[in-house]
């Protein structure tokens, strides 16, 4: 479970910005292809010219729209995900938007953003994402590196991606580093160095694990 909050966390409302935006992109995405195969289905069942109109811009959008609305309340996150995964321009697998907190976050409103996305962890505990993106908003605005050390190491045992272990990695050193936790940083950098030992990144962190003064 995520760290335990300093206040009861406020429940996202069910029609927030980021489900209505998910719903949006699920309901773009399938239209044209669930369009044209009900289509080709009347076209060989034979309609007559009324009920060619009648379906074609009153029927097929609505059960466009309730396929669509099936799909994302039956599958939910696999749904997101494979959507979000057609839709992305970096070609990794797409993550939970939060376009809410975003809002919130650039209104100044910290401790907010952070309330929700603990909300979001209690209902999504494995949310890898979310965790670093909860420990870079404690560190860098809210100014409290324990609870961020927490909420990293809360990513790392949620099933990180390597991409999202180098994330949680950096921003253990840099609070570890700040913090002066010498014993943690060396365990730190030897970890980073060992999972990137082909990579500049990891040449680095050994370097920097043997500077340190024993």
């Amino acid at each position: 479970m995520p760290p335990t909050p300093t206040k009861p966390p406020k429940r996202l409302a069910d029609g927030h910005v980021g489900e209505k935006m998910e719903n949006l992109r699920i309901l773009i995405t399938l239209a044209p292809w669930l369009y044209i195969v009900l289509v080709i289905i009347e076209g060989l069942v034979g309609l007559s010219a009324g009920q060619w109109w009648l379906a074609l811009f009153v029927i097929n959008p609505l059960l466009v729209y309730l396929v669509s609305r099936v799909l994302r309340g039956a599958f939910g996150g696999i749904a997101s995900t494979f959507m979000g995964g057609l839709l992305s321009t970096r070609g990794t697998a797409h993550t939970r938007e939060f376009s809410e907190m975003e809002s919130l976050i650039v209104r100044g409103e910290f401790a907010e953003a952070a309330d929700r996305y603990r909300s979001h962890l209690v209902a999504f505990p494995d949310d890898t994402d979310a965790s670093i993106r909860l420990a870079v908003l404690t560190a860098e605005k809210l100014r409290d590196p324990d609870a961020a050390v927490a909420h990293y190491l809360h990513a790392r045992e949620s099933g990180p991606t390597p991409q999202q272990e180098t994330l949680i990695g950096n921003g253990l050193i840099d609070l570890y580093r700040a913090a002066g936790d010498a014993h943690a940083l060396r365990a730190e950098l030897a970890r980073f160095a060992r999972l990137h030992q082909h990579s500049a990144a990891g040449r680095h962190a050994l370097e920097a694990l043997k500077g340190m003064p024993s």
